[in-house]
């Protein structure tokens, strides 16, 4: 919707909750981003407001240590964890 009112071309729209906006050239991109319940998603490389949405949606308590982007986090991507876990994730600008 937004793409569309800013006439922004897309190459692909995903039937998925969540998305990675990627540029291609002139045009934007956008790819699914499946997470698996109860596994911990990996949130590397997200900004830190996207990064605490997908973790606390999913059930996670988030802890964040720095500004900028994720640059590493305490659980390992696709682990299981408990309900109300806690998770740290480090960012860098």
């Amino acid at each position: 919707v937004v793409y569309a009112k800013h006439n922004i071309p897309v190459s692909h729209q995903p039937e998925t909750p969540y998305v990675v906006a990627e540029k291609s050239g002139s045009a934007v991109r956008l790819r699914s981003y499946k997470v698996n319940r109860g596994r911990v998603p990996n949130v590397v490389g997200m900004c830190a407001k996207d990064a605490v949405a997908i973790l606390e949606n999913h059930g996670l308590q988030v802890r964040l240590v720095g500004r900028g982007k994720v640059s590493s986090q305490s659980l390992m991507p696709d682990a299981p964890f408990k309900p109300k876990q806690s998770i740290t994730i480090m960012l860098e600008s």
